[in-house]
């Protein structure tokens, strides 16, 4: 998630400082975003199967986000025609996956929840922006398009920390004193929290 996070605040900057952008060059550096941000997840739903996890959600917003990145790159003219629908329709996919995740995990993520899903809101946003700002000219698109990795790369970011400080937290079982049952249960309840907080953490990326 930190991978993906500084790779959002590393687009976002170099679209705002980008000097004169045309269509073309912004569905390049936009394409190099998408397809970074695609194979991280990809990585992500890899390590998930291996470890016999649910991931189908990861794999599906990496194939959709390195899909759309490798097109932008291959076939830049088309890709910059047809900008709109490709971020509009990666952004729907990203919006609804990450507010997917969020319900899915609100548990684990012991009220971290609510930064997965303004990244959700703030994706969908995106995609809604894009469609009713179709003409509004190349330079308004690499504004919304900045402005969108920002708030991504600052969720992340936060969602990241919280994480790890979860990880760390998670309460260790330690012998105890008490009836055989009563420290079964206890174990399976640390076990458990251990266990949501490691998915949380690789089902979003970290």
């Amino acid at each position: 998630m930190a991978l993906r996070a500084a790779a959002a605040v590393v687009f976002a900057v170099l679209a705002y400082v980008w000097p004169g952008p045309t269509l073309l060059a912004l569905a390049e550096l936009w394409g190099v975003y998408a397809l970074l941000d695609g194979i991280v997840l990809l990585a992500e739903a890899v390590r998930l199967w291996r470890r016999g996890e649910r991931a189908w959600l990861p794999a599906g917003m990496g194939l959709v986000g390195a899909g759309a990145g490798l097109a932008a790159l291959m076939w830049p003219p088309i890709a910059a025609i047809s900008l709109i629908a490709l971020v509009g329709g990666w952004a729907v996919v990203l919006g609804v996956a990450q507010l997917g995740i969020a319900l899915r995990l609100r548990r684990a993520l012991h009220g971290g929840e609510w930064l997965l899903a303004l990244a959700g809101v703030a994706s969908l946003a995106l995609a809604v922006l894009v469609v009713a700002n179709a003409r509004s000219g190349v330079l308004v698109m690499m504004w919304m398009l900045a402005a969108h990795a920002l708030t991504i790369g600052a969720v992340l970011g936060a969602l990241a920390w919280r994480l790890r400080r979860l990880n760390a937290e998670a309460p260790v079982p330690t012998p105890a004193p008490a009836p055989a049952p009563r420290r079964a249960a206890e174990a399976e309840v640390a076990e458990e929290a251990r266990e949501a907080a490691r998915e949380a953490a690789a089902i979003v990326g970290q």
